[in-house]
């Protein structure tokens, strides 16, 4: 037998829980951000996106957002952003390797 608020909510609150947010995002025009996956999703793509679980509160854990919905354009920043970030490593790491071996050449010679 089912509960009261099952039955009220539909026969699968995830999903209900998962499609209100999606709605939501589609109302606003914006896109849904993962935190756990740090991946972006349009509305349609959040649907059918099957390792994305919400919960019956709607995707809030301790407390915290699994996901945000947030405009295009904060996900473009965020994009730039993390590539400025991996170059910015990617430089760091490349003259370390050219500084070592550069040594390690002249100590050799």
């Amino acid at each position: 037998m089912e509960s009261h608020w099952k039955k009220r909510m539909g026969k699968d609150p995830e999903y209900i829980a998962k499609l209100a947010i999606a709605t939501d995002a589609g109302k606003a025009g914006c896109l849904i951000y993962s935190v756990d996956t740090d991946k972006w999703y349009t509305p349609k793509q959040f649907m059918k996106a099957e390792n994305e679980k919400v919960g019956i509160h709607r995707g809030r854990d301790n407390g915290e957002k699994k996901f945000k919905i947030m405009g295009p354009e904060s996900g473009i920043k965020q994009k730039l952003d993390n590539l400025q970030r991996a170059e910015t490593e990617l430089r760091e790491f490349m003259t370390t390797v050219i500084d070592v071996f550069a040594l390690e050449a002249k100590q050799k010679a």
